[in-house]
């Protein structure tokens, strides 16, 4: 397993035997799935506003030739890996999730690899997703990520790695706490993380079952966003009709016949 796991990072080379424990306690087998440890963080160098914000995050998961990325822009680390032939999806960590305390990097690890056992399971479980981000999170402005069903069930997977780790639901509190005094996006976060908790939001129902769900219940809204900002990306689009009337993700994302790497 040791051939997909990339440390361009010395620093999160350093935290080999927490990344197996944590690898471990997901049944992670890594079998065409990379995982990268970035030498860098990126939000500044790149000039693309896309791949900005992409590339600004903490950490991401994508399946090979679904996400549509494009090539040209990305970081040549990104793509040294990317571009090799037994590459199926790739979890990449950005330098400042590589560099942090212990706490800080079993959430965003374990959580990245919850989506990629989402992917796995479901390859356009992501694009739906990262759509559902930009009409209702960032055009929209009508909620919080981790209120969109695919997030939440990567911060419950955070939650309770992080707590078999360290023992304790107190650490795991703490943990929190310390995060919403970061910055008022945290705060907001785990508030409504918690509140879902407390509310036992999509309990005993299926991640694919929630996220189709969710997405219907906006449908109305998202045609809007949709009519007043167009599609987010070139390469495919989003037909909610379809998604709520077949349950089905994969053809409700539409390819736009734009070849991609």
């Amino acid at each position: 397993m040791d051939k997909y796991i990339i440390y361009n990072n010395p620093e999160a080379r350093k935290k080999k035997k927490r990344i197996n424990e944590i690898n471990d306690l997901m049944g992670i087998k890594l079998t065409g799935q990379y995982i990268v440890f970035a030498a860098q963080n990126y939000d500044e160098q790149i000039k693309n506003e896309g791949y900005a914000r992409i590339f600004g995050m903490q950490g991401f998961c994508i399946k090979k030739g679904v996400a549509r990325l494009g090539s040209g822009l990305a970081p040549k680390d990104f793509w040294d890996i990317y571009l090799k032939q037994d590459c199926d999806h790739m979890v990449w960590i950005s330098k400042s999730i590589g560099d942090a305390d212990d706490d800080h990097f079993t959430w965003v690890y374990s959580h990245e690899l919850q989506h990629l056992k989402q992917s796995l399971r479901n390859p356009y479980f992501l694009t739906l997703q990262n759509e559902l981000i930009y009409l209702l999170v960032e055009k929209g402005q009508d909620m919080l990520s981790v209120e969109i069903p695919t997030e939440y069930d990567a911060e419950q997977k955070a939650q309770e790695i992080f707590i078999d780790i360290f023992k304790s639901e107190k650490n795991c509190k703490r943990y929190k706490e310390k995060q919403k005094e970061l910055s008022d996006y945290w705060k907001e976060h785990f508030a409504k993380f918690d509140e879902m908790n407390e509310m036992k939001i999509w309990e005993n129902m299926a991640v694919e079952e929630a996220i189709i769900q969710f997405a219907c219940k906006y449908q109305q809204r998202i045609k809007e966003i949709q009519q007043l900002n167009g599609n987010r990306h070139a390469r495919y689009s989003l037909d909610i009709d379809e998604l709520c009337s077949s349950k089905n993700i994969q053809k409700a994302i539409k390819a736009r016949g734009i070849s991609d790497v």
